[in-house]
């Protein structure tokens, strides 16, 4: 699985502001139902009922909320870069600053798992966390975060920032 097939760049929020967690999670809902053509609260809902699938903090400053949401025809995620980074109660004490929303239809639990490793190998990188940092438009975020999908596995390390910033 690759970004580009879980994300668009409508989805990629360059500046969110939110209150609070609760209200920073509404806000990824909202811009991932009008691409789906799910209720914002019948996804708002499918977060609080699955409190056992928990936040993937990845630590520095990224945390990936999943949640499984009836009537998808596949998974889908929306990005955010927030500001100001707000407490998403990761493990390593660091202000959530990248958030990413994971939506995957109830029927699709290994779909489910393979979006989960593909965000979060994406995420994981310090090249891209530094772009994503640093970029200031939507286009850019997109292209950051898919634009390194066949590179991921076969890339030297260090490669990621100069092919990524050839393509901006």
């Amino acid at each position: 699985m690759k970004m580009r097939d879980l994300l668009s760049i409508p989805r990629v929020i360059p500046r969110l502001r939110a209150r609070d967690k609760q209200d920073a999670l509404r806000k990824l809902a909202a811009r991932a139902a009008g691409d789906v053509g799910v209720s914002v609260a019948a996804i708002v809902r499918s977060l609080l009922e699955c409190a056992e699938l928990p936040a993937i903090g990845l630590g520095a400053g990224v945390s990936l909320a999943h949640t499984f949401v009836p009537g998808l025809g596949g998974p889908i995620a929306t990005f955010a870069r927030l500001e100001p980074a707000l407490d998403f109660g990761a493990s390593d004490g660091s202000k959530t600053d990248l958030l990413a929303l994971l939506l995957s239809p109830t029927e699709s639990a290994s779909h489910h798992l393979r979006a989960l490793a593909c965000i979060a190998r994406t995420l994981r990188d310090p090249d891209v966390r530094s772009l994503l940092r640093a970029s200031g438009s939507r286009d850019s975020l997109y292209i950051i975060l898919c634009g390194n999908d066949e590179q991921h596995w076969s890339r030297e390390p260090g490669s990621t920032k100069s092919s990524l910033r050839s393509q901006l």
